[in-house]
């Protein structure tokens, strides 16, 4: 079709267009049917070759060993939300955070079953300034390095416990009881 034949028929311009457009499709189409297979195929024969996996019940607190065994756990609970150690950013104070955490490892102590592991769980519950505190009594080569996730939490309230708590709840304790009721 000449330039000029198109300026003149401009529909038939776009039903050719149309027509190889759709050709085009149909030979994607085919070549995606054609990887379909072949993909199949694999799957198949790779299947045949690798021993039998055991049936997926669907439950999220069912996983499988590398020789294939069932492994129970308890279902997972959701952890307490990250401690800043900043007002505007958390959510919790340090004494709820910890409990929130302490009550986590408690109700999954299948899911953190070594010290290493409970301490990495620590570790990533806490960001920001609280994070940056932590990082030298993290690595490997250091001798103060926490021997347990005990010892971390300990660590932290003595970083971050108000120490004047007691005070404090005694000093409200006191305004509540001077209150005239008149």
């Amino acid at each position: 079709m000449s330039p000029n034949q198109e300026l003149r028929d401009p529909d038939q311009s776009l039903v050719a267009k149309l027509i190889i457009q759709e050709k085009k499709i149909q030979e994607l189409n085919q070549q995606l049917s054609e990887t379909n297979q072949v993909v199949a195929d694999l799957m198949i024969r790779g299947r045949s070759q690798s021993a039998p996996l055991p049936e997926y019940t669907g439950t999220p607190s069912t996983q499988y060993t590398e020789r294939g065994s069932k492994i129970e756990r308890s279902i997972k609970v959701d952890g307490s939300d990250q401690y800043f150690d900043e007002i505007e950013r958390d959510k919790l104070d340090f004494d709820g955070w910890r409990l929130g955490v302490e009550a986590r490892m408690r109700d999954n102590a299948d899911w953190f079953p070594t010290p290493d592991q409970q301490i990495n769980y620590i570790m990533r519950r806490l960001a920001g300034k609280a994070s940056k505190e932590t990082i030298p009594f993290l690595k490997n080569s250091k001798p103060e390095r926490f021997k347990s996730a005990k010892s971390m939490l300990d660590h932290l309230e003595a970083q971050y416990d108000d120490r004047d708590r007691i005070r404090k709840a005694e000093n409200e304790w006191d305004k509540l009881r001077m209150t005239d009721p008149e």
